[in-house]
């Protein structure tokens, strides 16, 4: 049976409201064989079908049928034709004949009887819901930003409310934003009560001018359509409500084009206010100041607008300005700029930062409107000298005071000491591996030496098992029962040598009785009696007077073999203590990321000069693209050192060693910054500042190294085992002494490098940070009023979480808090 067209040929369908209907394409005694591609039709939308099956039986025939129901939704009034098309089934190519339906408004029975009696009275979807696209104002200039609302209205014992809290509107030529929060109200008009929705939306108009053809909203609204039946559900329940799509009118927005003119315009349209600051008012040559300039207001921002360009007088030296632009919540409209320049007096005098002017076009007034910043005016005075180191209270990054230093390890001559000089170039460090990552390569090698173990076991079970020479007549055996046809004089003798192999008769020549008490041994049955008369008839056959075999002797053969069974593998034997060889944790050494030192221009020229402040902002500036360049931590920690901000220095010394431990100046210097600190106590002066030799020779190498060292013993020890496992089972004593020497000596190797890894602590772990200052911690990420716990400066922690600023980390007792993103440097990966 081919093949039907559409099911159902006379529904109407009520797309232009919305309504979906289904459409069925039924396949009768058979199925669609692939995927079924519809005919093209302009005036109809078609969904994704859902399949069922069904089965009848009538008259004692039964009757099979599949179908692929497709909810549509026709655009326009009038004939949908829906042309013949041809379908692959499983019974062939099978043609679908044309179908034609008639799409009418969709309609809605009143709730209430019609005066002249008669029954309920049907209203379309138009008279009791309808959407509207209004625009204010719908004539704007080139760029700005205004307003347009869909707005949804109808009868409220009609029109229940939106289905979505949003509309669809795609205009090609404008920029939205989000839409906004509607507002539903209700009022009276003739005596019926109306609800209404406001759906309101910013939008950009496009750059040029011209006109503009907007397309239609749509959004989905649930309608009590009611029902033709007064029956008492409906009167009780008032109908059934139905989900309908809607279209608001298309609109048109005229554009008008900005006026020519000769100011600086670049291109902003709207609102704006432009700001200048300069930290500090006053400054000594080498100290560095802030020039911060915002813009800020309501506007095109989508346009790309900048910031307008700054005169800096000669005698300053200028450091890359960086900006970032924040908007309000997810509007594209209302935002600001902000673009901070560094920068750094070369000399004394007075100087005067000139005004900044901007230029933008305002819509309301439609004229162009200029904005202006006070001239800043600055003093330099000459570079001051720096003091000797002191252990007083000094102002820390964000306005607090940093702890007060002390001295406690004097070893020489009881006078302070100073640091060694700062180092050029660039040298990277390398990061540990994660936790996870680590120990799945440590035990990688001995997962491959366990498979090779078993491999071994099982090839030596097999080859030592007593059973192997039976199992392999009987199959032999058994391929003579299954064989048809009458056996030779050679393939006897084969028979006769195999059987001797199957029951293990001591004799290489056998006879009848030494043969019944062969198979009498093996199996508890008649059997021996069998193979008995068998083999007396098979001697007959080669050495006496019989010319062939009977003609039931082959099945007689074949019947024994049924009752024997195959001698099974003892794999049991793979659990034997002989066999079983412990396996022991190992790891694998493949070298660590050591950077190879670059010469470059760095801020060590500066810190020679006593450009303290110049040195810091170099370092920063070279730690923000690449925070494992440990030479870069090691020279900010120098200037830092020199402005008296210890702990801080104590950090960036930390990491410096951290990373290159075996380096003599960055350890020595990371000691005298620790015990400057006073963080002799925690983690890392625990770590660094010991001084005898078997307590601080794990810092030849960084954990890092470390780890990839642990992991090459385990891969070498497992590869020693698995050597000593094959000769082991090959029988061979040959380089015994040499397995013995390697492995005793990889496993001390392995010992004494996993100790190293362990002296580590906290930083074998990647996510490790550190604190810089005494901050509060607080159980949630947020700033509302809490219980908080004090955390000391110099505290080692890991990073478990970030949200929005804030950093969740886990102290050494597990416990989790959450403090500032500012408050914390982490010591393998810059985390801002």
């Amino acid at each position: 049976t081919p093949a039907t067209a559409w099911a159902d040929p006379t529904c109407s369908i009520e797309p232009r409201e919305g309504v979906t209907r289904s459409l069925d394409l039924v396949f009768k005694n058979c199925s669609p064989d692939g995927q079924v591609n519809l005919p093209t039709i302009g005036n109809a939308r078609f969904g994704s079908p859902s399949m069922s099956t069904n089965m009848q039986v009538i008259n004692f025939k039964m009757t099979r049928s599949a179908t692929l129901s497709y909810p549509v939704r026709a655009t326009n009034l009038g004939d949908l034709i829906i042309p013949s098309f041809q379908v692959q089934t499983t019974d062939g190519t099978k043609t679908v004949p044309e179908a034609r339906y008639k799409v009418v408004k969709a309609r809605v029975n009143s709730q209430f009887p019609s005066s002249a009696g008669g029954g309920a009275v049907q209203q379309t979807i138009d008279d009791v819901v309808k959407a509207a696209l209004e625009l204010e104002p719908k004539e704007v200039w080139a760029g700005q930003v205004f307003g347009a609302t869909v707005v949804v209205q109808g009868l409220t014992r009609y029109f229940k409310g939106p289905r979505w809290t949003t509309p669809v509107w795609r205009p090609d030529d404008l920029v939205l934003g989000p839409w906004l929060k509607y507002e539903e109200s209700r009022q009276t008009f003739r005596g019926q009560s109306l609800s209404r929705f406001d759906f309101p939306v910013r939008a950009m108009a496009p750059i040029e001018g011209g006109a503009f053809d907007l397309p239609q909203a749509e959004i989905a609204v649930v309608v009590n359509t009611g029902s033709r039946s007064r029956d008492a559900f409906d009167l009780m329940f008032g109908g059934r409500n139905r989900v309908v799509e809607i279209n608001s009118n298309a609109s048109q927005l005229k554009v008008k084009p900005l006026p020519a003119t000769d100011l600086p315009f670049s291109g902003a349209v709207g609102e704006f206010e432009l700001e200048s600051k300069l930290v500090p008012g006053s400054a000594g040559v080498g100290e560095p100041l802030t020039w911060t300039v915002q813009l800020s207001g309501k506007g095109n921002w989508p346009a790309g607008i900048q910031l307008p360009n700054r005169q800096v007088p000669e005698g300053f030296e200028i450091i890359q300005p960086k900006s970032k632009t924040e908007m309000e919540g997810d509007s594209p409209f209302i935002g600001k700029m902000i673009e901070d320049v560094v920068l750094i007096p070369q000399k004394e005098g007075t100087f005067t930062l000139p005004a900044l002017e901007f230029t933008y076009f305002d819509p309301l007034r439609g004229t162009y409107k200029t904005i202006k910043t006070k001239p800043e005016q600055i003093t330099i005075t000459p570079a001051k000298s720096r003091p000797g180191v002191s252990g007083l209270q000094v102002p820390q990054p964000g306005g607090g005071l940093g702890s007060q230093a002390t001295s406690k390890v004097v070893p020489f001559d009881g006078q302070a000491q100073l640091p060694y000089d700062p180092l050029k170039g660039e040298n990277r460090g390398g990061k540990p591996l994660p936790l996870w990552l680590f120990f799945g390569l440590v035990a990688l090698p001995w997962i491959g030496f366990l498979v090779w173990w078993a491999t071994l076991v099982r090839k030596r079970v097999i080859q030592r098992d007593a059973q192997r020479i039976r199992r392999e007549a009987w199959t032999k055996l058994q391929a003579m029962a299954n064989a048809s046809g009458d056996m030779d004089a050679s393939q006897l003798r084969e028979w006769q040598r195999e059987t001797v192999r199957l029951w293990e008769v001591p004799y290489p020549v056998p006879n009848t009785q030494t043969l019944s008490s062969a198979v009498d041994h093996h199996v508890n049955s008649n059997q021996s009696e069998v193979w008995s008369a068998l083999w007396k008839e098979s001697e007959a056959c080669l050495f006496g007077k019989e010319k062939s075999l009977s003609s039931d002797w082959r099945p007689r053969f074949a019947q024994a073999m049924g009752e024997v069974s195959a001698p099974r593998v003892p794999w049991k034997g793979m659990l034997r203590p002989s066999a079983w060889i412990p396996v022991v944790m190992g790891m694998i050494l493949i070298l660590g990321e050591v950077g190879v030192a670059q010469e470059q221009k760095s801020g060590a020229n500066y810190y020679q000069s006593g450009e303290f402040q110049r040195t810091e902002a170099e370092s920063r500036r070279q730690l923000e693209e690449n925070w494992s360049n440990w030479v870069a931590h090691h020279n900010l920690a120098l200037s830092l050192f020199q402005q008296e901000r210890w702990d801080e220095a104590a950090v960036h010394g930390s990491i410096a060693a951290v990373y290159a431990p075996s380096d003599a100046t960055a350890r020595w210097n990371a000691r005298l910054l620790l015990e400057r600190a006073g963080w002799d106590q925690t983690k890392p002066g625990i770590l660094l500042l010991s001084r005898i030799w078997s307590s601080w020779w794990y810092l030849l190498l960084p954990a890092s190294v470390w780890q990839w060292l642990v992991i090459f013993l385990s891969l070498s020890l497992a590869s020693v085992f698995c050597w000593g496992l094959r000769a082991s089972y090959q029988g061979s004593s040959g380089g015994s002494r040499t397995r013995w020497i390697l492995a005793s000596t990889l496993c001390v190797a392995l010992f004494a490098s996993g100790y190293a890894l362990q002296k580590w602590g906290p930083f074998s772990d990647p996510g490790v940070v550190m604190i810089f200052k005494a901050v509060g911690g607080r159980s949630i990420p947020s700033d509302v009023d809490q219980q908080t716990r004090n955390i000391p400066t110099g505290t080692t922690a890991k990073l478990r979480g970030q949200f929005l600023g804030w950093h969740q980390i886990e102290l050494n007792n597990a416990e989790r808090v959450w403090i500032r993103e500012r408050e914390v440097v982490p010591v393998y990966r810059n985390l801002k």
